[in-house]
């Protein structure tokens, strides 16, 4: 089962719910790495950077593909968030899962990290605010699904560069064949030039 709900890579008009106050913008390219505090008043534009890297688990088929980032998603009005979040990135992701695998996979496999090391979990808080704002929710999927979707990120550090998607594959996967795997982590660069 494959949903596309998302468009493609091309400038896309969308209508945005922020609180009470409603935007509309046009998705365009940036391109420093810079992201844009979270608690900004009022955001006229969003800006979505193109990624276009995949990973994969070769073990298990599953493969996540990254097809762009959003840097500054507002914070949601009423949203209680610690003060340590400086943005929210969204991550725009098409993810595959091997049909050999036992078990679903989705935002929780999914980790951003910084340059420095430090690491932020998806926020799945932020689900109502992106489907209101017309980004999708990845969702859990089952052995042999594909989805493209979105995951949230409360990050707590001041820039993109350097940092890595990570998907792991969790201790004691098991394959439908009863095997069961060893934990492993695989990364890909998020910055405009592959390290």
């Amino acid at each position: 089962m494959t949903r596309e709900p998302q468009p493609g890579r091309a400038a896309v008009r969308a209508r945005v719910a922020v609180s009470i106050l409603t935007v509309t913008f046009v998705v365009a390219a940036c391109g420093d790495g810079q992201i844009v505090p979270a608690r900004s008043a009022a955001v006229d534009s969003l800006d979505y950077a193109t990624v276009d890297r995949s990973i994969t688990d070769s073990r298990t088929g599953s493969t996540v593909t990254i097809n762009g980032l959003v840097p500054n998603f507002p914070v949601p009005g009423g949203l209680d968030i610690s003060d340590a979040v400086k943005a929210f990135v969204l991550v725009d992701v098409t993810l595959s899962t091997g049909a050999d695998v036992a078990a679903t996979t989705g935002p929780s496999d999914f980790r951003l990290q910084s340059a420095a090391g430090d690491s932020v979990q998806t926020s799945p808080s932020l689900d109502v605010a992106l489907t209101s704002a017309t980004f999708w929710p990845l969702e859990d999927l089952a052995p042999g699904q594909s989805q493209r979707g979105w995951v949230a990120f409360p990050l707590t550090w001041d820039t993109l560069d350097g940092a890595v998607f990570v998907m792991t594959r969790p201790a004691e996967s098991t394959l439908a064949n009863g095997l069961v795997l060893e934990p492993e982590d695989f990364q890909v660069s998020l910055s405009a030039d592959p390290r």
